[in-house]
């Protein structure tokens, strides 16, 4: 698996931001869902156990869709990597009771390049569609914080720009709700049938002509 783990009872310590947790605390497991092909997985490689060797990473195996709990009772899903583009996922979380998101990525494979920066936008289109705040924290950038309204709080360097590629802390608050917009309710459904109309009305006018001198 490609998992992550919460600890609820850690707490955070000060100076060198040192995480600490009791032994007896039993963390609560997220097993990635959405899985990389040829990535995290070769196709096939669990009817023919010889293409495991082929996944750069080893060949992991999904989990199901679930959501954790904070020590204040607070009900969050986690989106590990590219989990994050994936709308309808991220919505069964909110339909599950998520009360915020977390997306965890590692983008290290693309140092110095624009793709951290790319790809910490399609967080905000997760906040928006499920009306939800996001903690998106990035190994090597980007890190920071998304309202349901999308308005981003990114850790900047001195340039202003998401720091990428260098190290940095930030702490920030987000609020805990219940996402109840259209996309939460409905998800593709009414996106798909105005696709199929728009499908119909351009079979109609393209064969119309030929519908009429049928009818004649």
């Amino acid at each position: 698996y490609n998992s992550a783990a919460l600890y609820p009872g850690a707490q955070l310590q000060s100076p060198g931001f040192t995480l600490q947790s009791s032994a007896g605390d039993r963390p609560q497991i997220y097993d990635k869902v959405h899985l990389v092909p040829f990535g995290e997985f070769f196709p096939g490689d669990k009817l023919i156990p010889a293409l495991q060797r082929l996944a750069p990473v080893g060949s992991c195996t999904p989990g199901v869709v679930k959501t954790l709990t904070t020590a204040e009772g607070c009900r969050f899903g986690v989106a590990i990597c590219f989990e994050d583009t994936d709308s309808a996922l991220v919505r069964e979380f909110a339909r599950k009771g998520a009360e915020f998101l977390v997306f965890i990525t590692n983008d290290s494979w693309f140092s110095y390049s624009i793709e951290a920066e790319q790809h910490a936008w399609q967080a905000t289109a997760r906040a928006i569609e499920t009306g939800l705040a996001v903690v998106r924290v990035g190994n090597s950038g980007v890190t920071g914080t998304i309202t349901p309204e999308g308005k981003c709080s990114w850790l900047c360097g001195v340039d202003g720009r998401p720091l990428v590629d260098h190290p940095g802390t930030m702490f920030d608050l987000v609020g805990c709700a219940r996402g109840a917009t259209p996309y939460v309710r409905y998800g593709d459904r009414p996106l798909a049938a105005a696709f199929a109309l728009l499908i119909l009305i351009m079979v109609l006018i393209k064969y119309w002509p030929n519908i009429r001198r049928l009818k004649r």
